[in-house]
């Protein structure tokens, strides 16, 4: 990361760089529902100005600087296992499925829709309820969430625009569908 000129990493994370003097500056972004900012040169990751984020935390927001190429939104939305290798799974049984959600919420679309939009969530038209997060500045996640009934079990999905693999590896990306659960969950 440290190749590019922290200008130019900042125009391809589409985030703002905020220079100080000579060759120091920050970034500064919205992302995970916080504000970030990452010094330069020293990579010192802050979250909001005061509290600096656990490490896991630390490495996705710079793997997300590090890997930023630039490449412009898609308009395609893909679950997270499309950019995985391996044997990369959250659920053997069906990738995309997550129980957290649906065992939270059952076919209570109204205390989804509640927790999604106390997340400033934008709504979508997908399923029986879905809402758009900006994980980061260029990587958006799309929440689907479809009620069951006595025959079908209520369903849900973390879909990533396909643009995301330019930004962040399967890992991390993998890693945000964790923090979006578990983040409408607890509301």
């Amino acid at each position: 990361m440290r190749n590019l000129p922290p200008a130019e990493i900042a125009r391809l994370a589409g985030v703002e760089f905020e220079e100080k003097t000579g060759a120091s500056g920050r970034r500064v972004f919205p992302a995970l529902g916080h504000d970030w900012q990452v010094s330069w040169p020293e990579l010192t990751v802050l979250r909001e100005g005061r509290a600096v984020p656990d490490a896991a935390g630390q490495i996705v927001i710079l793997n997300y600087l590090a890997c930023a190429d630039g490449r412009p939104l898609s308009d395609e939305w893909v679950p997270w296992n499309v950019f995985a290798v391996g044997n990369m799974t959250l659920s053997r049984d069906r990738p995309g499925y997550l129980p957290p959600l649906t065992e939270y919420f059952g076919n209570n679309l109204a205390a989804f829709k509640n927790a999604c939009e106390k997340l400033d969530g934008r709504p979508a038209d997908f399923g029986d309820a879905a809402y758009i997060f900006n994980a980061f500045p260029r990587i958006p996640l799309l929440v689907v969430y479809s009620a069951g009934d006595e025959e079908i079990p209520a369903a849900s999905a973390v879909l990533f625009d396909r643009s995301a693999s330019g930004y962040l590896p399967a890992e991390d990306l993998s890693g945000l569908v964790n923090w979006i659960v578990e983040a409408v969950a607890d509301l």
